[in-house]
């Protein structure tokens, strides 16, 4: 073999490696944009349902303000990074916002009706769903990071433990008791698996 024959072999792999590289540099940064968005997401869902326990108990109407605010500008950020090859398009921040919206309305709606003092127990369980949304979000960032299915085992478990003990401590305040958590759990999968949809659509 002649010395412009290996010079030109050579020159036809590293063209092949660099090509080969490109899709999964795509598929690096497509993976590292939905997981910062998942947790981000997560964070917003806590700070909700954090100013719905804050506006119960000093008996006043919730602001979201903040936690909107958080939320644009740590998506803002993720989309600075230059990931352009998120799915999202940058587009979904406003459908995730709507959709936590709904998810949070849902758990705080679910649990109106304390006649604990100072709205005790609610505030509680307000709490503890907010850090549950947050934690399946954070699992679902998790997983994908890893390249693995999400197991969201240990998030129900907190929860039920979480539970257990505000109504151990409250009980019979706490609203219909062990029976709310539920509802919590069922709007905690709907939210997750609309969270998903929404940061995989192109």
């Amino acid at each position: 073999m002649t010395t412009s024959n290996r010079v030109a072999i050579f020159m036809a792999a590293a063209a092949f490696v660099a090509a080969a590289a490109v899709p999964a540099q795509a598929l690096d940064a497509d993976v590292a944009c939905r997981a910062k968005k998942y947790k981000v997401a997560g964070v917003y869902d806590q700070c909700r349902l954090s100013e719905e326990a804050k506006a119960l108990k000093q008996e006043r109407a919730t602001d979201f303000s903040r936690c909107d605010s958080i939320l644009t500008k740590k998506w803002t950020r993720i989309d600075a990074l230059g990931l352009v090859d998120c799915p999202d398009a940058v587009g979904a921040q406003g459908p995730v916002a709507a959709e936590s919206a709904i998810a949070t309305d849902s758990v705080a709606g679910s649990l109106s009706g304390s006649v604990s003092p100072d709205f005790t127990c609610e505030t509680k369980k307000l709490r503890a769903s907010g850090q549950y949304l947050k934690c399946r979000l954070i699992t679902m960032f998790r997983a994908l990071k890893k390249g693995i299915g999400p197991n969201f085992g240990g998030c129900d478990l907190v929860l039920e433990r979480r539970w257990a003990g505000v109504d151990l401590a409250h009980d019979p305040d706490c609203p219909n008791g062990a029976g709310l958590i539920a509802p919590v759990q069922t709007a905690g999968q709907t939210h997750t698996d609309t969270a998903e949809t929404l940061l995989s659509t192109p």
